[in-house]
């Protein structure tokens, strides 16, 4: 039992044994460097263990690996793009901070220990490469027009795969033609990463009912990489504009005993939209029937013919008022002139001298021989309805 032991000790102590490692110094290169950059030499090394370098192998290679080991360097052999690698998580760390590697490599001595393990650590530098990307180029946000000074909406923020040095440091709000504005402002909190549009100004959308701006996410970089969107702010109208006529009175001339098809139409106009530019027409008085205005057009019509010489004129009093919440309304008046036409013929009076005698009907006098030629036989009486020349 003893002799045994001691064949197994003797047998695996130089086995084990038998292999050593070594981490190098390491090293560094930046992210989209040429192909066939080369990242360290390592034939120092190799002399300071007295073997060529054809007696290392590259080992657990990857076919994603950027790297390569050509006659004792190793050197980048396929693009090298930091912010591909850390999503995919194909570097070690791969997160927004770190991305590295590292390789081993195999070295075959020319005497014990025989196997010699090499370690190289890589890490991969960030450069400025990508720009901040809002998730959509455009985009829309709507708000009513009495919001008060200082309401603020959150807005969508960009996203900037690059590390944080050059990440995003601050975001503009200009006009679509670069210029400045002071309607609005934004405010971004870096460590929230929380980004709001603020009202600087009362709105009023019956001026201004849509305002078109670039919102702009600046990096750290130098110079600064910077990434669009358009943002487009639409004003929803309240129920702020009261309707207002065109004119405050209507005049319109009709001949009587005429039915024309209209009169006139009348017509109010309301700033707003929707419900509260709706306009419902109506009268306050429309004579016993006689004037009917269409509640949507605001068209006045007769329901049947004016008489003259029953009314001359008339006037009526309209009103518009909106559908909207909290209606607003505005008022006019209509003033409707008659035309007089040749409708009546004359009527004739006449009433004898009472001093002739006559019969009972009065249109027979008798008049005596001696009666004074210088007296008047009967008064005679002429009335024309009629006006103007129609009547004289």
């Amino acid at each position: 039992m003893h002799l045994t032991l001691h064949i197994l000790m003797t047998f695996f102590l130089p086995y084990a044994s038998s292999i050593v490692s070594q981490i190098l110094t390491p090293v560094s290169i930046f992210e989209e460097s040429p192909i066939s950059t080369i990242v360290v030499d390592l034939r120092p090394t190799f002399q300071t263990l007295g073997v060529h370098p054809d007696q290392a192998v590259l080992l657990h290679s990857q076919p994603s690996q950027p790297f390569e080991y050509i006659n004792g360097r190793i050197r980048l052999k396929s693009r090298l793009d930091r912010e591909d690698y850390v999503r995919k998580r194909l570097c070690v760390g791969g997160n927004v901070l770190e991305c590295n590697f590292t390789l081993t490599l195999t070295v075959n001595l020319n005497q014990p220990p025989f196997n010699y393990i090499l370690s190289q650590p890589i890490s991969c530098h960030d450069i400025n490469d990508v720009i901040p990307k809002f998730s959509q180029s455009e985009s829309t946000i709507s708000m009513a027009e009495n919001v008060p000074i200082g309401h603020r909406i959150p807005l969508e923020i960009a996203v900037d795969l690059d590390s944080p040095p050059y990440g995003i440091d601050h975001y503009r709000l200009v006009t679509y033609e670069n210029h400045e504005q002071h309607q609005f402002s934004i405010v971004y909190d870096n460590q929230s990463r929380e980004l709001e549009l603020v009202v600087n100004e009362k709105l009023d959308r019956e001026i201004i009912e849509k305002y078109i701006f670039k919102l702009m996410a600046i990096d750290r970089g130098y110079p600064p990489n910077i990434g669009t969107q358009i943002l487009t702010i639409e004003i929803s109208d309240i129920n702020d504009s009261r309707p207002k006529f065109e004119s405050a009175i209507y005049n319109v001339t009709v001949a009587e005993n005429t039915l024309p098809e209209y009169l006139l139409k009348i017509r109010a106009i309301d700033a707003d939209t929707g419900p509260n530019a709706e306009l419902v027409y109506t009268l306050e008085n429309d004579h016993n029937g006689l004037f009917l205005l269409d509640k949507t057009s605001g068209i006045l019509t007769l329901t049947h013919s004016l008489d003259y010489e029953y009314h001359t004129s008339y006037q009526l009093k309209a009103e518009a008022r909106d559908n909207g919440l909290n209606s607003l309304s505005d008022t006019c008046i209509i003033n409707v002139y008659v035309l007089d036409q040749n409708d009546h013929a004359p009527s004739i009076q006449m009433k004898f001298n009472p001093t002739l005698e006559h019969n009972r009907d009065g249109t027979m006098a008798y008049v005596p021989e001696t009666f004074d030629i210088n007296l008047p036989l009967a008064f005679v009486n002429v009335h024309d309805q009629d006006s103007a020349d129609y009547g004289k």
